[in-house]
């Protein structure tokens, strides 16, 4: 006996909800009454169906009324001439996947028709909806029949607020069956059947109503999307309460100083007329150089006065920049627990950024052509997707597909920032952004133009939804929002951007992440960039290359650990493999290197480590088209080496050794190398590199015979034999440059005055990087444009690199406002 009110947890329920439910129980004298609100087109909520006559019909899931659409569309596909056939079941696979776009959820709703369809085979479409039964293209409840379309256009969707004559309840609850899309039991089933039951004469046997309430005072949630919203209003709400004033703050307008944050029209004001401030600001960033000045400041009016033009010169607004970064040492093992020994350098990108009340982001650009303006909901970004992982959500099938089908746009770098800061905070719903862009970083050319945008996007992001993010959490979260594009490398190019010093070179350790000591950069040399135009696409198939080589090194390490138990604790990651740390002779490395196979088909990965590792083995797998062989050997001693020079980097700059600097670089680059410049035979007559005619192919492997070597040269005492076979002096083979870096490398190594030269950034094309005496500058630059660039007709594009400050807002203190 009593009445029984039933909801849900995902619900923040005002009391004059629940008085609205109660009055109308009573006044129209119910067994069951349903709460429901007006119908909110994004939301996934039950739809409330009523009869002609305005009563309830029942309620039923939004994933039953997609079931029958799509059925009602086959049904139709099928009925199409043979020539009309094709075309129409295609547009159908391809809404289906969009509808429901994980692959089992598919099969539970649509049964053998989703293999079908995804197989776009029309004679097992045909055979499946055989198999079917026609009348499950509609809505039946009780004796109420709605097309898929009716259902869909409902005016009231369900609030999931019940309140029932307890034998109703029970009565209803008997009735309650799997029999639906998702094949889960819903308590819905009781309302429609009580909607629905009738005496022997026809009657009504239970008096069933709905009460429509107030949207602002039943906030629900079945989506990450829902759920951001109502985390928000539980905060405005809390904060209204005596006990809340102190314990949260909601931000309703970014409350950043005068400095940082002031109008399109007075930033504008500011850089025309120049002084003190201004000046003292530019030194700090970039030093005393008054043309890179000039240049920085026509940067930011440009993006200003475009950001103007769009959306007002009164609009507030913070200008942010990151600079592209150079990794001195460290290539490739980051992500390994490497050190990178990072310099931010004088190219960037600059935004102006202006906060919004919702959660759209607009983004523009000063090069509309190459960038084509952008927009996306944050929210809708999440809706309907996984949202307990960051790992979950960008592994998700549709988020996967959506980033593929647009090609490497520029906007789901930005996708990324926001996207990760949303996981991160998840009890806060992020503030969109109206931003413009610029940037002057070499695309696709090893400086990190791509994280540099990723960077500016989370410093803007942070600033203006003013989020307490710590610079090493901020660097981390960079990061891993780049995966959000595909490939899954470390945070050394966001630290590089974020901790980067003017002058100097930065060591920055990972795992745990420590910014460690910062050295001058010498006086008397530079650091030359030279841009290949060879790009490496991190979007399209390099992407698969980076990641293989990173499934390699994962491989490798299961291996060791289980071809050594007694270290495997000590091996937490490839850094830790080091004579040090597993206090073990040098020789002790080449022999464990020696028990690893040179190469693995995927096959053979799976039978040596699937059973024990097979989960680790579905993820690392899911980030790369399988290879037909892994490179295993040479991968791994590649990491233990470069993690063995990146620790050691600084200490030749302290020394003032910088000839020895310069043979690590070489031996780096070995590592990445897949090819060689020979003289004479196929070198052009005036010495340039031909394209492939004067590259010989480079062997990269470490086979056996070259391990035992090492081991008997450290076995010996001869001085030199044994410091020729250090850890550090090996290149190992990552394989990731080509043929053309590789030439740049061997032309730039043959003037005087250069002390090395090696690749720069991931690698498969991009820059090369030349350290040079600075007597020696234009000779270099000469070289390269004569014995690369002309021979090929390519513009040279050479930099010559100053070290800068890290990325972060500009911050001007005056009176301005």
């Amino acid at each position: 006996d009593g009445h029984i009110l039933v909801t849900m947890g995902d619900k923040l329920i005002e009391a004059d909800a629940v008085r609205e439910l109660l009055r109308t129980f009573a006044e129209q004298q119910l067994d069951v009454v349903v709460g429901v609100l007006p119908c909110r087109k994004e939301s996934s909520g039950g739809r409330i169906l009523l009869r002609a006559d305005g009563r309830l019909a029942g309620i039923v899931e939004t994933r039953d009324i997609q079931k029958a659409a799509i059925l009602e569309e086959a049904y139709r596909v099928i009925a199409l001439g043979e020539k009309e056939r094709a075309a129409a079941l295609e547009a159908l696979a391809v809404e289906v996947e969009k509808t429901i776009p994980n692959e089992e959820k598919r099969r539970i709703a649509l049964g053998p028709l989703a293999e079908a369809l995804s197989e776009r085979d029309m004679a097992a479409v045909v055979k499946a909806l055989q198999a079917g039964d026609p009348e499950m293209r509609f809505i039946s409840l009780g004796k109420n029949r709605f097309a898929a379309a009716q259902a869909a256009e409902a005016c009231y969707e369900n609030a999931a607020l019940y309140l029932f004559k307890a034998p109703a309840l029970y009565e209803g609850l008997k009735w309650i069956t799997a029999d639906n899309a998702q094949k889960e039991e819903y308590l819905t089933d009781a309302v429609n059947y009580l909607a629905n039951a009738v005496d022997a004469e026809g009657r009504a046997k239970f008096a069933v109503g709905y009460a429509v309430l107030d949207p602002e005072e039943v906030l629900t949630y079945n989506n990450p999307e829902e759920l951001l919203a109502v985390e928000e209003a539980f905060q405005r709400r809390l904060a209204k309460t005596e006990m809340g004033k102190a314990a949260v703050t909601v931000v309703e307008k970014p409350t950043l100083p005068k400095s940082r944050f002031r109008t399109v029209r007075a930033w504008l004001q500011l850089l025309e007329r120049g002084g003190q401030a201004l000046n003292a600001t530019l030194n700090d960033i970039y030093g005393a150089d008054e043309p890179l000045h000039a240049e920085r400041i026509a940067t930011f009016r440009r993006v200003l006065q475009r950001f103007g033009e769009l959306y007002g010169y009164e609009r507030k607004v913070i200008l942010v920049r990151a600079p592209g970064r150079v990794n001195l040492m460290g290539r490739h093992v980051e992500h390994r627990g490497g050190n990178v020994n990072v310099m931010a350098i004088n190219k960037e990108t600059v935004l102006v950024a202006a906060p919004r009340e919702d959660d759209v982001v607009n983004i523009s650009n000063t090069n509309s052509v190459r960038f084509p303006d952008r927009q996306f909901d944050i929210g809708k970004e999440v809706a309907g997707l996984p949202w307990d992982d960051w790992l979950n959500y960008i592994d998700n099938e549709r988020v996967q597909n959506l980033v593929k089908s647009s090609g490497g746009d520029w906007v789901n770098y930005v996708k990324a920032a926001f996207l990760r800061l949303q996981f991160q905070f998840k009890n806060v719903r992020l503030r969109g952004i109206d931003a413009v862009y610029e940037g002057n970083i070499p695309i696709a050319a090893g400086l990190s133009s791509s994280s540099a945008l990723v960077v500016a996007t989370a410093e803007a992001a942070a600033a203006l939804n003013e989020m307490d993010v710590t610079p090493q959490d901020f660097v981390d979260l960079c990061g891993e929002g780049e995966w959000y594009v595909g490939s899954r490398g470390g945070a050394g190019d966001h630290a590089a951007m974020k901790f980067g010093r003017r002058g100097a070179v930065t060591q920055i350790g990972f795992f745990p992440f420590k910014v460690g000591r910062a050295v001058p950069f010498p006086d008397e040399y530079r650091l030359v960039v030279a841009n290949s135009h060879i790009k490496a696409q991190k979007m399209t198939n390099a992407k698969d290359t980076f990641n293989q080589r990173v499934a390699s090194y994962e491989f490798g390490l299961m291996l060791l650990k289980e071809a050594y138990p007694q270290w495997a604790e000590r091996m937490a990651r490839l850094r830790d493999v080091n004579p040090e740390t597993l206090g073990v002779r040098p020789s002790v490395i080449y022999q464990m290197l020696l028990g690893l196979p040179e190469r693995m088909t995927p096959a053979e990965v799976w039978a040596t480590l699937g059973g024990k590792h097979a989960a680790a083995l579905e993820r690392i797998c899911r980030s790369h088209a399988q290879p037909e062989e892994y490179l295993i050997r040479s991968v791994v001693l590649y990491g233990i080496a470069e993690c063995a020079r990146a620790r050691m980097c600084l200490n030749y700059l302290e020394k003032g050794d910088i000839v020895g600097l310069g043979r690590l670089m070489q031996i780096s680059h070995d590592g990445d190398r897949v090819s060689r410049l020979v003289e004479g035979e196929g070198a052009g007559a005036d010495g340039s590199v031909e394209p492939s005619a004067s590259m010989v192919p480079y062997d990269y492997n470490a086979p056996d015979s070259y391990l035992q070597r090492l081991i008997e040269d450290l076995q010996s005492e001869d001085p030199e034999r044994v410091a020729a076979a250090q850890i550090h002096l090996q290149p190992g083979g990552y394989a990731c440059s080509t043929s053309e870096i590789d030439g740049m490398v061997d032309v730039a190594g043959k003037v005087p005055g250069v002390v090395g030269a090696q690749l720069s950034g991931a690698g498969l094309g991009g820059c090369v990087m030349v350290l040079v005496h600075r007597d020696s500058v234009e000779a270099l630059q000469q070289t390269l444009a004569e014995k690369y660039y002309y021979p090929r007709r390519l513009e040279p594009d050479i930099t010559v690199c100053v070290p800068v400050k890290g990325s972060g807002l500009l911050d001007i203190a005056t009176g301005g406002n």
